[in-house]
């Protein structure tokens, strides 16, 4: 009964960090960035099957007529973006979330120093 509920926690903990323990689902995921550059509201989805419904998904959560997708990574890939003030926007994608956080800060700091790096989100 022990070995159940550990595999449960598992589960949950896995569900929550956006992981699958499905076999045959793994590297075929696409995430997507939407941002609205009039209230800065963003939105990112991640470990989604297909491009276009990661963007659309993405969009709708952003929740503003203006926004929209500012990145799109693969499968395997990491996804972030940075922003400063001026309206300094940085995007960055890369097989890590070091990478992905690295290029999106760098990308923003080429307009102003100072940008707020959102976490990086990384599809299976």
């Amino acid at each position: 009964m022990k070995k159940i509920g550990v595999f449960l926690s598992l589960v949950v903990l896995a569900t929550v960090a956006g992981c699958t323990l499905m076999p045959g689902h793994q590297g075929n995921r696409y995430g997507a960035i939407a941002y609205s550059p009039s209230t800065q509201a963003w939105h990112v989805r991640w470990n989604v099957r297909h491009a276009t419904r990661a963007d659309n998904l993405a969009i709708q959560g952003c929740g503003q007529a203006d926004c929209r997708v500012i990145l799109r990574f693969g499968p395997g890939q990491c996804g972030t973006f940075a922003l400063g003030a001026r309206g300094a926007l940085g995007v960055g994608s890369g097989l890590t979330e070091k990478r992905a956080t690295e290029t999106a800060q760098t990308q923003c700091e080429r307009s102003v120093h100072l940008c707020r790096v959102a976490p990086a989100r990384c599809n299976s």
